[in-house]
């Protein structure tokens, strides 16, 4: 939105940039929470930003920021599947105690540890 309000002006066919990829990773992550999104967005969006000067700096190939991009979404994604098979992924039990009686007008309640 922000690229085509303010740089483009219009949205036109040479708009063609792939933020698609980009928002479904976000949307995945966040897992369509809107402040997850938020900060999701403004960690894949800084990872996009600062692909070039990583490239440059350390001679890697164009392509790296599109492959840590696909690597964080596969984590994401692995991660969902394999909830509830390990120990540490399963869901610790939820222990909820009995309300006690209203005690009556004139008695004291009664505490039970």
């Amino acid at each position: 939105m922000v690229e085509v309000a303010a740089v483009q002006g219009s949205a036109n066919e040479s708009l063609n940039v792939g933020y698609g990829y980009g928002g479904i990773l976000v949307a995945f992550a966040a897992r369509h929470n809107p402040l997850a999104a938020v900060l999701m967005s403004l960690l894949v969006g800084g990872i996009l930003a600062s692909g070039g000067i990583l490239q440059r700096s350390h001679n890697l190939p164009d392509a790296t920021v599109l492959v840590f991009q696909g690597l964080v979404f596969l984590v994401v994604l692995y991660s969902d599947s394999l909830y509830g098979k390990f120990p540490f992924f399963k869901e610790k039990p939820i222990v909820m105690t009995p309300p006690s009686p209203p005690a009556s007008p004139g008695q004291e309640p009664v505490v039970v540890s």
